[in-house]
């Protein structure tokens, strides 16, 4: 079992925040953890995408301090929102270890971002214009596909909605992902780049990337 040691309980409550606040909005997704001697990557789905290149998805990343790295060597695991915040809940405040989940869960979206480098600049986005497009699409869906439409009307306009571009060519998922995360200020700026088909947003609250 792959145990994560963490300088102090703050850098642990971090992550448990971060993972929260994902599974607020996608209590069905997954977390990818990446270690790189004592950095831990964090990836959590706000957005899963479809299909084999997870179109339409949209990640919060951030980087965190650990104590040490894992004993039992570099660690690249996918596993689900909800084995993490189950977690967390048992561990309790204070903690400063987290013993992974054992169970192993399936994500499109890892695949498709295992080799992204190579990011260009491309411009910047005021964090006010990413907060409003995602309000107001929280307001589209929620006010758009009836319940009585059935899952695929509600999946189909949730597409619609998150795929739209915005100035720079951002897409309408990323700024809900920047929103449900909390990585966007009133009155910050975000970094613009793009690697191949995916773009990302960096913040001072963490980054998001999306396709």
């Amino acid at each position: 079992m792959s145990v994560l040691h963490f300088p102090d309980s703050l850098g642990l409550a971090d992550l448990a925040t971060l993972v929260r606040r994902a599974r607020a909005v996608a209590p069905d997704g997954a977390v990818r953890l990446q270690t790189r001697g004592r950095t831990l990557g964090v990836w959590v789905e706000v957005l899963g995408g479809s299909g084999l290149f997870a179109e339409g998805a949209a990640l919060g990343v951030r980087g965190l301090e650990l104590a040490r790295p894992p004993e039992d060597g570099a660690l690249d695991a996918v596993v689900a929102t909800a084995s993490l915040a189950d977690r967390f809940a048992r561990d309790g405040h204070g903690a400063v270890t987290l013993a992974l989940p054992p169970a192993r869960a399936h994500a499109a979206w890892a695949g498709a971002t295992g080799a992204l480098s190579g990011w260009s600049e491309v411009g910047l986005v005021p964090a006010n214009d990413l907060l409003s497009a995602a309000r107001a699409g929280v307001e589209e869906i929620a006010g758009g596909a009836p319940a009585a439409a059935g899952s695929h009307a509600v999946q189909a306009l949730r597409a619609r909605v998150w795929g739209r571009r915005l100035d720079g060519d951002v897409p309408a998922g990323a700024a809900f992902a920047a929103y449900a995360l909390g990585f966007a200020r009133p009155g910050d700026q975000a970094v613009v780049r793009r690697s191949g088909r995916w773009v990302r947003l960096t913040l001072r609250g963490g980054h998001v990337v999306a396709r």
